[in-house]
């Protein structure tokens, strides 16, 4: 090659590589004219909390899943077959969008999911140049390590919130955080929908994070959740009903059938509809047993760890509280309440002293989510347990209301000095007595 031909080629490639720096910072200032704090505009990549990263990304299966799974459960709200609510089942949509993958919401969303921070973006950190976008969350945690996604059971802890819902809010519109994933999930101008996922170490855990981006945005206090009426009589403008979900609204000709594929991981335990399968008695409500699956929890006032014992008892919570502190322990799962009303409380826990004599008190309420009047539940633990866990059951009466389950102690404040142990592993929640 010449001389000629090869500044040429040096020219050329230089000029390929300008138009593509030009190309990526005409992409950053396009996010960056909402805020700097854009998640595509102040993250380039993976955030510095997280740790061993194993796995990110959703694959173009893993997103025709979680299309099909939201528009099943959108068009069974809008075709009026869900029953469940505070009141009463949920009515008819009118003029409910068919949701369809979108490629700049899943990159935004996936970007903040490589974050490895359980907390939403501001608003208009995920906003793109179409419209304001809206977001559901969810993490699940556990001391094994596997690589496989579970957006079944995101998709379902987001959805199963239509139990607490009162259809009284579609409109005027009223926000309750508590139900804010299932009325995203189910706004009827919601048309476009992408998702990303991250699994990564977070202290003695292994997290999965799962970010689902929407657009147009819903949740708009006092606006209009749907439009009730008979199922896609008033679809908007440039939309007809959907041939897959004959209660949806489509873009176009109606939309081609979507195939709606089985989740491309190790299978959940299949969806149960709650209000054909009462909890009747002797059916499982919840399990927490850290030898055998993950439990998402918080904790207030003192951290709680994954204790490694030596015993038959494998892996527990522990925690140490000391004199004027208290802790509480609060298990992320939504349980919902037993047919019969009454349930069995399964525990072994530990508690002793370190130092100090003051009697503690390990305490387990049931913390209903609905604000109703009604005074949690609670069962008191006052024995000492020392060297060895010890077994409980205990009947609980009278639950009628979703709640969560927390556990807390703690140690007074005149108690100088001391330093209490509490522990607890093995919690199960059963309908029907012990």
């Amino acid at each position: 090659m010449s001389h000629n031909g090869e500044r040429s080629g040096m020219l050329m490639t230089c000029l390929l590589v300008a138009a593509g720096l030009a190309a990526t910072v005409e992409a950053q200032f396009q996010y960056c004219r909402f805020t700097p704090k854009h998640t595509l505009c102040q993250h380039r990549g993976p955030g510095p909390r997280c740790d061993q990263m194993q796995a990110r990304g959703v694959t173009a299966r893993e997103a025709k899943y979680i299309v099909a799974e939201h528009n099943e459960l959108r068009d069974k709200v809008a075709s009026g077959r869900e029953t469940r609510g505070s009141i009463y089942s949920q009515p008819q949509a009118a003029n409910m969008r068919q949701l369809e993958w979108d490629e700049e919401l899943a990159k935004v969303a996936q970007r903040h999911a490589e974050q490895c921070v359980f907390k939403h973006d501001c608003r208009d950190c995920k906003r793109v140049a179409r419209f304001k976008v809206g977001q559901n969350l969810y993490s699940s945690s556990s001391t094994r390590l596997d690589n496989f996604s579970e957006w079944r059971r995101a998709i379902y802890a987001w959805y199963d919130e239509v139990a607490l819902f009162n259809p009284e809010h579609i409109e005027p519109f009223v926000f309750s955080s508590p139900l804010g994933h299932y009325t995203q999930l189910a706004w009827a101008t919601s048309s476009r929908i992408g998702c990303g996922y991250a699994l990564y170490k977070e202290g003695p855990w292994w997290t999965k994070l799962y970010v689902c981006n929407y657009g147009s945005a819903g949740n708009f206090q006092r606006g209009q959740m749907y439009e009730r009426g008979t199922p896609c009589s008033q679809c908007p403008s440039g939309t007809s009903c959907s041939r897959q979900y004959p209660a949806l609204c489509s873009d176009g000709s109606g939309g081609s059938p979507i195939v709606s594929t089985k989740q491309p991981a190790l299978p959940a335990t299949p969806a149960v509809d709650l209000s054909s399968l009462p909890n009747a008695d002797g059916r499982s409500l919840f399990s927490c047993d850290l030898d055998h699956e993950g439990c998402r929890v918080k904790f207030i006032g003192t951290t709680w760890k994954v204790i490694n014992t030596d015993s038959a008892q494998g892996r527990i919570l522990g925690t140490a509280v000391t004199s004027g502190r208290t802790t509480e322990l609060t298990f992320q799962s939504l349980v919902l309440p037993p047919r019969e009303g009454s349930l069995c409380l399964h525990y072994s826990f530990l508690k002793y002293e370190l130092r100090g004599s003051a009697a503690v008190e390990l305490v387990f309420t049931l913390e209903p989510m609905v604000k109703s009047g009604h005074r949690p539940i609670e069962h008191v633990e006052r024995s000492h347990a020392r060297g060895a866990m010890t077994r409980r059951s205990v009947q609980l009466d009278h639950v009628t209301e979703p709640f969560r389950l927390r556990v807390s102690a703690s140690v007074p404040a005149w108690a100088f000095g001391q330093a209490t142990v509490v522990a607890v592993d093995d919690v199960r929640l059963v309908a029907g007595p012990c």
